[in-house]
């Protein structure tokens, strides 16, 4: 089985960081998203073992690109 992958919505800031710095800590792989795109950089550079996206959430032709490009 494959490394664990973890997809998290608002990783710019807030607990949405915390939580994508504390999975990145556990060795999942971190997709880290944001509608700030800046934001999800800064968060993914934190983490070892992470990319990042903008999102809107909003958006649900956004939301299905990102889970194809991940999966």
């Amino acid at each position: 089985m494959g490394k664990k992958i973890a997809v998290v919505t608002g990783a710019g800031s807030g607990i949405g960081r915390a939580i994508a710095k504390e999975l990145g800590g556990r060795g999942f792989k971190v997709i880290v998203t944001d509608i700030d795109p800046a934001a999800a950089e800064s968060t993914s550079k934190q983490i070892e073992d992470s990319a990042f996206h903008q999102l809107d959430v909003t958006n649900p032709e956004q939301s299905q690109q990102i889970a194809e490009q991940i999966y």
